[in-house]
């Protein structure tokens, strides 16, 4: 009878190990699941981040553009000339950049293909009004009658900009919590599995 008694022990202690082991090892495997997650999410968040950052240089680097080629005009300095032709390089570079980081999303690759053509059609008027000035000197009547237009695309520009950064901004929010949710459950199943 003390033998019957110890091996129904012996069995229930076996069988309690093993499914102490065997919850151990599910907690493992979803810590690990959210875990990954978790990690993928974060790098959608920096993605999203890196976005809206390239965005915002976009803007910068045009402004910049369009104060190098006042400056030149204004005091005929063709070092002023040489930072506007470095922004462009700048902006082209900047544009590159958002085209790559962009590339899984076809969304935002036509807001793009929108953004380049206003961003050409932006520094092509400036060209030609450079133009106009290094031959005359004068400040051309081109930049007077058509600068209510150059307005209108710095500000279509700036809108397409905030259009894309709005996206962005949504993606960033979806991919907050979505980590929160998933940080969320792993701490659920660490309490849980202490």
């Amino acid at each position: 009878m003390i033998k019957k008694f110890l091996n129904k022990i012996s069995n229930r202690t076996r069988i309690g190990f093993f499914a102490a082991l065997f919850l151990l090892f599910l907690s493992y495997i979803l810590t690990y699941i959210s875990t990954r997650k978790v990690s993928t999410q974060d790098y959608w968040i920096n993605h999203t981040n890196e976005v809206m950052h390239a965005l915002d240089n976009i803007n910068g680097l045009i402004t910049e553009a369009e104060s190098s080629f006042r400056g030149y005009l204004l005091t005929n300095d063709k070092k002023i000339l040489s930072a506007y032709d470095k922004s462009i390089q700048k902006t082209d570079s900047a544009f590159d950049k958002l085209r790559f980081l962009t590339r899984d999303n076809k969304n935002q690759q036509k807001n793009l293909d929108t953004l380049h053509y206003l961003i050409d059609k932006k520094f092509l008027w400036i060209e030609d009004v450079i133009s106009q000035y290094s031959l005359t000197h004068k400040t051309p009547f081109s930049l007077l009658d058509e600068n209510e237009l150059s307005l209108a695309t710095t500000n279509d520009i700036l809108n397409e900009v905030n259009k894309m950064k709005m996206f962005e901004s949504n993606l960033w929010l979806k991919r907050s919590k979505s980590v929160y949710e998933y940080s969320g459950l792993i701490e659920i199943l660490n309490i849980v599995y202490i």
